[in-house]
């Protein structure tokens, strides 16, 4: 099923809306998808099928190649891409120059091209982003290098499907095969990922409540934030910012020290903080499964499930700072490549044992785009009181969401800077220390 835009839109806004509310084991053998894999599903009327054959024809131009390349080092949500719809305004000789607009540039001014930028501003997403294979070190240079430019569908995954249309220097159509690897950088239009929309209707909303001082905790981010995008439906923000920048500044409880034990662990020092130091995947194998190269870096988050009695206490969601896909990969030349550490430094909680238990519960994803549906898990923990009990949890993810797996954490366990416990999932190993 190919959604329409509309509906792609409307699919992510009902997302934020539950959001808001709510050495290591190389991989040496490329697996060959089975010829059964059919072929992305897409329309040539898609904005982003149209967009990906404009580029790849206007790329014969320098000046609109290191245009593009430009833009794309900004690196405005961290990865390496930008939106096509920030920058199509945007003179190709800079700020004060007198030229055309990348849109222009692209398109012209005909009628039928009026049509296409009707499209794209309906689809507001829509991101030219450079990638590049596993083993690929070396980048685009736009001084003589003229890359390909495939198009990656809405929806579309790169492991489940044989092939993605794609346009060469002339822009002709040409079937990229997912299973080869490119020797040499390529230019992928697609969605992205870390920028959300907001209906204008829930901004009101919160604004009103600012002003009649019934501004929840959970609502503080996305009043702070300055949205990237405007359009007259809907406000876009980079999900860093609807978690107060980096991973995620609101801590339910805004605890200022606990009570503590007296049993003689770290946690016991009510000063410090539990931090996420480091994480990696387990090996190259999972990072690839999470995300592949063509959708470039992952974007993992978390859940922190607590046994507290306190609703607003029992959960609260984190994200990893987000960093070029090579920050979880080393790649020595002739060789294999293989997962490293990411040192996020991510603050994630106070933990006050008589509010939220002796044990918690970390639940990983990486994101991507898709329906909204909910999540349920359980664990057990031991309350202050000395019982045991079963918690049950229900948070709201993407149906396209990949599961990393969990691990239970216990208050007593090491987490100091040179005494710590690394954790596994099965597809990640993190560690927490007190900062």
């Amino acid at each position: 099923m190919i959604l329409s835009l509309k509906t792609q839109k409307a699919v992510l806004a009902l997302f934020v809306t539950a959001f808001l509310f709510g050495c290591q084991e190389t991989k040496d053998e490329l697996i060959t998808p089975e010829s059964s894999l059919p072929e992305a599903k897409y329309s040539t009327e898609d904005a982003g099928y149209n967009l990906a054959q404009s580029l790849a024809v206007a790329l014969q131009s320098s000046e609109i190649r290191h245009f593009v390349k430009n833009k794309i080092d900004e690196r405005f949500d961290g990865d390496d891409n930008f939106l096509f719809a920030l920058e199509k305004d945007q003179p190709l000789g800079g700020d004060n120059a007198r030229s055309l607009t990348f849109s222009q540039a692209l398109f012209g001014a005909s009628e039928a091209n009026s049509r296409t930028l009707q499209h794209l501003q309906d689809d507001p997403l829509l991101q030219i982003a450079l990638r590049k294979a596993p083993g690929v070190t070396k980048d685009w240079n736009p001084d003589n290098e003229h890359p390909i430019v495939v198009y990656l569908p809405y929806g579309a995954k790169a492991d489940l499907i044989s092939s993605l249309p794609a346009f060469d220097q002339e822009g002709n159509y040409f079937a990229f095969d997912v299973a080869t690897f490119p020797t040499e950088p390529i230019l992928v239009i697609s969605h992205n990922e870390r920028v959300k929309p907001v209906p204008r209707s829930m901004i009101d909303k919160l604004r009103a409540r600012r002003q009649n001082g019934l501004l929840a905790p959970d609502d503080g981010c996305i009043m702070e934030a300055e949205p990237i995008l405007v359009t007259d439906e809907d406000y876009y923000y980079t999900t860093s910012d609807l978690n107060c920048g980096g991973g995620g500044g609101y801590v339910p409880g805004g605890l200022n020290g606990g009570t503590g034990t007296q049993s003689d662990c770290d946690r016991d020092d009510t000063e410090l903080y539990d931090h996420i130091s480091r994480i990696k995947f387990v090996n190259m194998e999972e990072l690839d499964d999470a995300e592949d190269y063509l959708q470039g870096a992952p974007e993992v988050y978390f859940f922190v499930f607590t046994g507290s009695s306190q609703g607003h206490l029992q959960s609260f969601q984190k994200f990893i700072s987000k960093v070029d896909r090579s920050e979880w990969k080393d790649c020595p030349l002739f060789s294999g490549c293989y997962t490293e550490w990411h040192y996020p430094d991510l603050e994630v909680m106070q933990w006050d044992k008589s509010l939220y238990g002796e044990t918690i519960k970390y639940q990983w994803f990486e994101q991507d785009l898709g329906d909204p549906v909910k999540f349920s898990t359980t664990y057990n923990t031991k309350l202050d009181d000395g019982s045991t009990v079963t918690l049950s949890f229900e948070v709201t993810i993407s149906d396209k969401d990949f599961n990393l797996g969990h691990s239970i954490v216990n208050f007593c366990e090491d987490a100091t800077a040179t005494q710590y416990k690394v954790y596994e999932t099965g597809k990640l190993f993190y560690a927490l220390e007190l900062r």
